[in-house]
């Protein structure tokens, strides 16, 4: 998978994602807690395991779509590069649609070499977590594993 330096952080692309049960756990909660809105952040972490979840705030709150805010991605980005991790996914959550990238999320995925995780509350009492590479228009399936703590 590509590894990209920028000034900012490392941005690495994984052929499958090692999400701890806990860090899923605030995922959904994340999502819930947003709920109607679509919840935003980043996960950090290196090679293919996820270690930090960075709870961010959806820009624009609104129920359909997302924008994290410059400032707060600035700050995970300092966080990421003093804790030597990587930018391994950004995720957000659907409130009510399904987790695959909606023709706005293939529209605006800026970061092609970036794992991206959706959250869907569809169904509320049993989210689902589904993870994509999003390249020149094309939806990529990424698996997701969830170890036990």
């Amino acid at each position: 998978m590509p590894v990209i330096s920028t000034k900012s952080a490392i941005y690495r692309g994984c052929d499958k994602l090692k999400i701890p049960q806990s860090i899923i756990e605030a995922l959904i909660a994340h999502a819930k807690e947003e709920f109607p809105l679509e919840a935003c952040g980043i996960l950090g972490g290196s090679d293919d395991s996820i270690s930090r979840i960075y709870r961010l705030s959806n820009a624009v709150a609104s129920a359909l779509a997302f924008r994290i805010d410059p400032h707060e991605h600035a700050g995970v980005m300092r966080d990421l590069r003093e804790r030597n991790l990587e930018v391994a996914a950004f995720y957000h959550s659907h409130p009510k649609g399904p987790s695959r990238p909606s023709v706005e999320d293939i529209r605006l995925a800026f970061y092609p070499e970036v794992t991206t995780l959706i959250i869907s509350l569809e169904n509320w009492e049993c989210p689902l977590i589904q993870a994509f590479f999003i390249r020149d228009g094309q939806v990529e399936p990424v698996p997701v594993e969830a170890p036990r703590n």
